[in-house]
This record gives C-alpha cells, structure tokens and sequence, in this order.
C-alpha cells in the first residue's frame, strides 16, 4: 500500500480502459434507471447496495467499483472501492473506512471520506432529480495503491487491467421532508 507520490506514467492519458460495457450489472434493489432505495441514500443510513455482476471474466483477480453523480460538468465521485473478490455479487452495505475488515479491500476518497455516500439534496445544485453511475471493473490484478486514491487516479492505476466493465444507472429523487430538512437547503 502506497501512501505519497504518485509515478509518472499516472500522468498519461487512460486508453486501456474498455469503452462498451461488457458485463452486465444489476441490484435487487433498484432496477436499470430506476429509483435508489432509501437506504442507499443518506437519509437512510449510505448503506450500498448490493451488485450482481455476469459474466466474471476469466482471469479477473479483483473487482473496482465506482459511484459518480452525472448530472454536473465535473462527475462528482460518491464511491471509489477496489480489491473486491471476483464473486458475482458484490455484498451491500459495505462497512465505512479505508481497510473493508481483514481483507484487501480498500475504499478512496469520494465527498472527502473513505465510504460509500449516498445521494442527499444539494442546496449548491437543487434538483428534480439526480442520476447515478454505478460501474464495476473486472481486474486482472490485485491493486497495491495509495490509500487516498480518487475515481481519476483509480482509473489511471487500472489502466491496462481492465478485463471488463459494466454499468447501472440509478435516480435520487429528493422527497418534500428532505428538502425542507436537510441541513443543506437555506428556506
């Protein structure tokens, strides 16, 4: 595990990493497109959720999941999780911290902390509604990489790993009580 300094070659663009989706991801608990459950969001606890993940490529060592907002220029990061064992589901609510309990698994920096954080109403950019990007990477490595690794960096140590991507959108939409409760919204 590296802590400081990042090599060179992170500096070169990322052009190993798949363009089409060649795995296809889903959750029992929301649908392609469709609506986060409470509890994936931070009105209910940042729980994630759970993934389905078919095929497993051949040879994958790992798994790399990220979560990003796409609805504003700059894709805001709210999940970066690498080292996740190659099985077709990726647990749910996936323990807060950098090290996942005795594993490899680690979580970066995503909203400035190392965790899955879900959506929550934003008094910076309100809206209707928000999309989500899930996407799973199948690695043929185990990542050895510094511990405040964000969704660029990941994909640039990942680059020339990648056996297979896969995507699931998902929406926020802020409820009433929320919007009225939510420490981030001045009335």
């Amino acid at each position: 595990m590296k802590y400081v300094g990042f090599p060179d070659w992170l500096s070169r663009p990322i052009d190993q990493i798949p363009i089409e989706d060649t795995l296809r991801i889903t959750s029992p608990e929301f649908e392609q497109g469709g609506e986060l459950p409470e509890s994936a969001t931070a009105y209910g606890g940042d729980h994630s959720p759970e993934l389905h993940v078919d095929p497993v490529p051949e040879g994958t060592k790992t798994f790399a999941v990220t979560l990003e907002e796409t609805d504003s220029k700059k894709h805001v990061s709210y999940w970066v999780i690498w080292n996740l064992p190659p099985y077709p589901v990726i647990a749910g609510d996936v323990p807060k911290g950098i090290f996942v309990d005795e594993t490899q698994v680690m979580q970066g920096m995503a909203v400035g902390e190392h965790c899955y954080k879900g959506p929550k109403v934003s008094h910076l950019f309100p809206r209707k509604k928000e999309h989500y990007l899930f996407t799973v990477y199948a690695l043929d490595t185990v990542l050895d990489i510094y511990v405040d690794t964000m969704r660029e960096d990941l994909l640039r140590w990942m680059n020339g790993h990648v056996l297979g991507k896969g995507t699931i959108r998902a929406t926020f939409t802020p409820k009433e009580h929320e919007k009225k409760n939510s420490d981030h919204i001045e009335e």
